[in-house]
């Protein structure tokens, strides 16, 4: 899976906070590489992981 369908596959609400959060991660950590793991995005610097980010209907975690 890839983080496009991750987020694609999110109910409006929470695609648009997943978005959101995307986005600034990319601004301010733009060597940040994005993965799937344990059915999720994850964001790492060379073989350090940043963060998980899960996305559901009301909510979303990092």
């Amino acid at each position: 899976m890839r983080v496009e369908a991750y987020i694609e596959g999110l109910d409006k609400p929470g695609r648009s906070v997943v978005e959101a959060i995307r986005r600034t991660v990319r601004a301010a950590a733009p060597t940040s590489v994005e993965d799937i793991k344990y059915g999720m995005p994850v964001f790492r610097i060379g073989p350090d992981y940043l963060f998980y980010l899960g996305g559901w209907k009301k909510h979303a975690a990092i």
